[in-house]
């Protein structure tokens, strides 16, 4: 498994590995949404993956890499620090290299 490192600031989390970037916005507005810009894309798979954690949905994706995220009920800021490790150690995996 790829090492992920994960650096917490005020307003930011990034996830970083040898190849690859995710930045997740720490906070969300009043409705539960944030941001997530990432150096790959996210494909469906990985989304469904980053889904059926059951505490955030992706809204809405760009072609640049800029995602926008809605969190869910049971939703926890260590929660999203699990789940965007596993997405990014998972898309590093050789076999799911899109």
């Amino acid at each position: 498994m790829n090492h992920v490192e994960v650096t917490i600031n005020s307003n930011i989390v990034t996830f970083t590995s040898d190849k690859n970037f995710m930045i997740v916005s720490r906070e969300t507005n009043t409705e539960g949404i944030g941001s997530i810009t990432t150096s790959f894309p996210l494909s469906a798979d990985l989304i469904s993956r980053i889904e059926s954690s059951k505490i955030l949905k992706i809204q809405k994706a760009e072609p640049s890499g800029a995602y926008t995220y809605r969190t869910l009920h049971f939703c926890t800021f260590s929660k999203l620090i699990e789940v965007f490790t596993d997405t990014l150690q998972y898309y590093e995996t050789p076999k799911n290299q899109q």
